[in-house]
């Protein structure tokens, strides 16, 4: 994917279009770093977020017949 960007910048000798190829470069180092850091906490393949969860920080169960735990 990143030779994508590259090759448009090639191509075109925008600025704009060398700094997406970079952004692209920079999100996906970011990625791998998250991705390795999950991996070495043994987080690998659960949810790191609370979208998946009924329930907020504070324990609140949201839909009908929610309340405390």
């Amino acid at each position: 994917m990143k030779n994508v960007y590259w090759d448009h910048f090639v191509e075109t000798g925008k600025v704009e279009d060398y700094l997406c190829y970079k952004g692209m470069e920079i999100c996906q180092q970011t990625m791998e770093l998250y991705k390795d850091r999950e991996k070495s906490l043994g987080w690998a393949g659960e949810q790191t977020s609370e979208s998946g969860s009924d329930s907020d920080r504070n324990d609140f169960i949201g839909g009908p017949g929610g309340g405390l735990r």
